[in-house]
């Protein structure tokens, strides 16, 4: 060897053999060599790969093939930098073929064959425990460990644990186990007083506020009030548990709270009841420059609220100051407004609010909110806003999505441009400072850009928009369709995040009947084009059991614009071989290839 060893591992010995055939050796060059083992070549170098870093462990270890139902040889490496890499290794030859990488943190990663459910698998460590196993739909999966940070781990068998972990962390030994390894999703539940509408954390401490609210829905001051009453003509009765039996109901009434949630600790450190048939439909975290950068929890309330036809008395705005960190809140005022502002933002040092059609701006005074700008944007209701810069893009009940610019110096709102469909809004997001993503009410999800001629000429100073002329009764410019997909679900909340380490951003979803999806943008021309190429096959090899047309089913109200259907894409695992090999064909590809390829897209960007 020409460098430092850093790291060694031998292969289980075969069935039928006396000794194992092959050494993998990592050495501090940033190189992998494959040694072999037979006794006319011993130590004969076979195979060579250079690596980015220098190997801190390297195992050898037999995993099941999902391409058949035997098993096979692979070299599993951990890098000094954090990064975890698989390739196959060819029992003869001593060939590393097929590597696939994944940064798993920024510590250098330990590496341990365990058993789980039957199945080998790896248990990788770094800034927090992996474990690589191989799902029969879905191929070979990283997967982070809910616990600790650990140092070691191995097998552990006995008559309470047979597949157990043995583990150390700090000072303390563990021992768990795995109960699904095709469930990788952690779910756990705090329960609430009402039904969550909406949620924003604290900006810097680890805390939840939700709103919650429920129609039809006597409140805890009218519960209190009526059972006073009663005792007199009634003093046996009990109040039943309301978490069991719900609250008691009655007609035209709310009840609705405030709520401090600590995810970590998974308890509610405080709540706060809205008193006088006040229902809270809305709530941001904004920092107002007159108040040093301090931030503020603001509440959007209706009062005597009726949903269909829709109708109210009064609509306010409440404000409260953190308390001990973001664990309590201080009521500090509340502001009367026209209507039930549906949506609040932060906005450079103020809120934006959007009431009824109208979009306003607010200051924090020493009584109450203090009115800077404001406009009528949109035709119906604004539903959503969502800001970047000096831009506010606006959310329509009906009328999909307006940008609206703000100007520092005359102190105006400005509507640019809007949308070219009737967009029945549920959610919004800037996916940059030029485009917007968003759902509606019918299922789809879609992205509008503003053209750059467009963007330039709303950042140029003057009052120039002021004057252009309106088209159609909306803004003078319209929005380009980039994006148009439907999806089976109505979206409730969108946001751009990063769902991996060292993952690029992605656009996540939910919808109303759970569904839990993620928009991945292809980085290069090449995949862009690979896994159109997929979906055209697979709309052909792979049609719907109910004989439905896919390319009319993801297209159901706008034509699909700008999509490639994942989830039909990686349904090819589940075709016959020879559909398989016939598709792979088509591609230029072998079947492995492809497979590598879808699970790569979602391993690297997302779960």
């Amino acid at each position: 060897m020409f460098s430092t060893v850093t790291c060694l591992s031998l292969g289980q010995v075969p069935e039928g053999r006396l000794r194992s055939p092959l050494l993998a050796v990592g050495c501090e060059d940033c190189t992998v060599r494959i040694l072999s083992l037979d006794p006319d070549s011993t130590l004969e170098n076979k195979s060579i790969q250079a690596l980015t870093a220098a190997p801190s462990a390297l195992n050898i270890m037999a995993m099941e093939d999902p391409l058949s139902s035997s098993s096979g040889l692979y070299l599993h490496i951990g890098l000094s930098s954090g990064v975890y890499l698989r390739t196959g290794l060819d029992e003869i030859t001593g060939e590393l073929t097929d590597t696939q990488t994944r940064l798993l943190g920024l510590k250098a990663i330990k590496l341990f064959q365990v058993k789980v459910k039957g199945q080998t698998c790896v248990l990788a460590l770094s800034s927090k425990p992996w474990m690589g196993y191989t799902d029969p739909r879905r191929g070979f999966m990283m997967t982070p460990l809910n616990c600790e940070d650990l140092e070691w781990g191995w097998n552990f068998s006995s008559e309470q644990c047979e597949e157990g972990i043995i583990a150390i962390h700090a000072n303390f030994l563990q021992i768990f186990y795995i109960e699904n390894l095709r469930d990788n999703l952690i779910r756990k539940s705090i329960p609430l007083t009402y039904t969550p509408r909406h949620f924003v954390k604290h900006p810097d401490q680890p805390y939840f506020y939700t709103i919650e609210a429920d129609s039809n829905t006597l409140g805890p001051e009218l519960c209190a009030q009526l059972l006073a009453e009663d005792n007199g003509m009634n003093g046996d009765a009990k109040v039943l548990p309301p978490e069991e039996f719900g609250y008691p109901r009655g007609h035209g009434r709310w009840a609705s709270c405030i709520s401090i949630v600590d995810p970590i600790g998974e308890q509610v450190l405080q709540k706060i009841d809205l008193e006088g048939n006040e229902a809270a439909i809305s709530v941001a975290v904004a920092s107002f420059t007159g108040q040093d950068g301090e931030s503020f929890l603001l509440v959007g309330t209706g009062k005597d609220m009726i949903l269909n036809p829709r109708q109210f008395s009064e609509g306010y705005i409440h404000v409260y100051r953190f308390q001990q960190n973001g664990r309590e809140l201080e009521f500090i005022h509340k502001t009367k407004v026209e209507e039930p502002p549906m949506a609040l933002v932060a906005f450079q040092g103020r809120l934006a609010a959007g009431i009824g059609k109208i979009l306003r701006i607010y200051d924090l005074g020493l009584k109450q909110l203090l009115r800077k700008a404001q406009v009528e944007v949109v035709p119906q209701l604004i539903v959503s806003l969502q800001t970047q810069g000096s831009r506010i893009v606006v959310g329509d009940l009906q009328q999909g999505v307006t940008m609206v610019v703000f100007d520092h110096e005359y102190q105006r709102l400005t509507p640019f441009i809007d949308d070219t469909i009737a967009r029945w809004t549920t959610c919004t997001a800037m996916v940059d400072y030029e485009s917007v993503v968003g759902g509606d009410k019918f299922g789809n999800l879609w992205i509008v850009r503003c053209p750059e001629k467009t963007s330039h000429e709303a950042d140029q100073p003057g009052n120039h928009l002021s004057h252009a002329r309106k088209y159609l009764h909306g803004a003078p410019s319209r929005l380009d369709s980039v994006v148009h997909f439907f999806t089976q679900d109505i979206p409730t909340s969108i946001t751009k995040a990063s769902l991996v380490v060292g993952g690029q951003d992605v656009l996540v979803w939910s919808g109303l009947q759970g569904t839990i999806g993620v928009l991945i943008p292809f980085i290069t021309r090449e995949d862009a084009d690979f896994f159109h190429t997929l979906e055209v096959q697979m709309r052909n090899e792979d049609p719907s059991p109910v004989g439905r047309d896919h390319l009319m089913y993801r297209g159901c109200y706008v034509p699909v614009k700008g999509v490639i259907d994942g989830d039909l894409c990686e349904r090819y695992r589940l075709l016959p071989a020879d559909k398989k090999q016939q598709i792979a064909s088509e591609l230029d590809r072998s079947v492995r290839e492809v497979e590598r390829k879808i699970s790569d897209v979602r391993t690297r960007s997302a779960f």
